[in-house]
């Protein structure tokens, strides 16, 4: 009965059932105490020894009291520094919780100007894509489809004062070989020698006119600088002329071409495509050549174009008042003129109504089988009818196209006269057949005042 009572009664966890351990045996105690002592005295044990063993029974009750009282504090003091340190890991934390957001709200502030560069950016490549996705597609065709855009922003006044304009001559012709940059200087010293004050514009990176000009200057060639490059910047220099114009003459001065202006027209080049000029680089060279340092100076300009449809032609085109065809006079050349006059309508029409398809002029062929003097022979005569009529369908004209009244012919005195400068100063017998020339360029393109 008692162990069934300690056991269900009492307990050693709690200082609490400790004590009710205590006082259950005490209680026992009493209650057996009789029993004990009838016990012990039966035994031969008085009442000292029960007394004894009753003390040392209550001693080690109270050390293990004492023990269990002792484990409590303990275990408090850890509790009490467990929750010190709970405590204290939760200041931290919330401290480190109040430091992320602060990072990550200067992590905001920070990334926002990236963020909107990053948009920018994505906006400007997908715009890029599509304008080189639209330059694709314009020049998806021949190379006047290309270059025939609607214009952009125009130089001041372009209209009227290309209007007004002195003679500005494009020799041109998409064919090589033909003799063209030959005839532009010839001619240019011809109506220099009548009394005209004439410039000299060489847009082909090859450089041949320039290096007539040198070679008639007895300057030696070179790396010659390419003077035309400073026309065609972003913007024109003032004083310009005093920097690009080179003088061979007092009346005949001119503007040199090398081969630096080939990598300055495919930046520009590439740059229009992109939209990435405020202008239309198309116009550039007009800036110069149509402004009063060249009307006020100059009765006459002549162009020597590349066979090439570059931006250096296309500022020819946008440049000149009258366009001049040099082509030899043969079945080949008379279709190549067809083709150069589709192209130049197509051009013309967007970019500069107000050029003139002048002449087509007859180079390189012989003085043989008739006619006057430089006048066209008459077995070219079929091949400068076939390339007048294709140019009088493109064009929708029945104006005379050939100038049949004068050549130039293929003759040795042009040919080697070239390695020592112009034919028409350096050989007298020339002089005639591009007066003549000259004569037939100036009925077509005439002086204005």
């Amino acid at each position: 009965m008692f162990a069934v009572a300690l056991e269900v009664s009492c307990g050693l966890s709690t200082t609490a059932e400790i004590t009710r351990c205590v006082e259950i045996v005490r209680d026992s105690l009493n209650t057996a105490k009789p029993f004990i002592e009838a016990l012990l005295g039966a035994a031969g044990l008085g009442t000292f020894a029960v007394v004894s063993i009753l003390l040392w029974m209550v001693k080690r009750l109270k050390r293990d009291v004492e023990g269990q009282q002792e484990q409590c504090k303990t275990l408090q003091s850890e509790l009490i520094d467990a929750r010190s340190g709970r405590d204290d890991a939760l200041s931290r934390m919330r401290t480190a919780e109040k430091l992320v957001e602060i990072i990550s709200e200067r992590l905001r502030s920070a990334t926002e100007p990236l963020d909107k560069a990053l948009r920018e950016a994505q906006a400007r490549i997908e715009s890029l894509v599509k304008q080189l996705r639209a330059a694709l597609d314009a020049g998806s065709g021949d190379s006047a489809a290309f270059w025939s855009r609607g214009p952009g922003p125009m130089p001041d006044n372009y209209q009227v004062r290309i209007r007004d304009s002195k003679p500005i001559l494009l020799f041109a012709n998409q064919k090589g070989g033909v003799g063209k940059t030959t005839l532009s200087a010839n001619i240019a010293a011809a109506f220099a020698d009548r009394g005209e004050r004439v410039l000299v514009v060489d847009l082909d990176y090859q450089g041949s006119l320039t290096s007539l000009m040198l070679a008639q200057s007895k300057v030696q060639l070179g790396a010659f600088p390419s003077a035309v490059d400073q026309l065609m910047g972003d913007e024109l220099a003032a004083g310009w002329s005093k920097l690009a114009i080179e003088k061979l003459s007092d009346r005949l001065h001119y503007i040199s071409c090398w081969y630096s202006f080939e990598k300055l027209e495919r930046n520009l080049e590439y740059r229009w495509v992109l939209n990435d000029t405020r202008d239309d680089i198309r116009f550039r060279l007009s800036r110069a050549l149509l402004s009063q340092d060249v009307q006020d100076n100059y009765d006459r300009v002549i162009i020597d174009a590349p066979p090439r449809m570059t931006t250096g032609f296309l500022n020819g085109v946008c440049s000149a008042t009258h366009l001049f065809v040099p082509t030899v006079v043969d079945s080949v050349s008379a279709v190549a003129v067809g083709t150069f006059a589709r192209q130049f309508r197509e051009i013309r029409s967007v970019l500069n109504p107000q050029i003139e398809f002048a002449g087509i002029i007859g180079t390189m062929t012989t003085l043989l089988n008739g006619g006057g003097p430089f006048t066209l022979p008459r077995n070219a005569e079929a091949a400068a009818v076939r390339a007048e009529a294709v140019v009088r369908k493109v064009l929708n004209s029945n104006a005379d196209y050939f100038v049949r009244g004068a050549v130039m012919a293929r003759t040795t005195k042009v040919s080697y006269s070239a390695e020592d400068g112009i034919a028409y100063l350096q050989a007298s017998e020339t002089r005639p057949m591009f007066n003549a020339l000259a004569d037939q360029i100036a009925t077509r393109a005439p002086l204005r005042n």
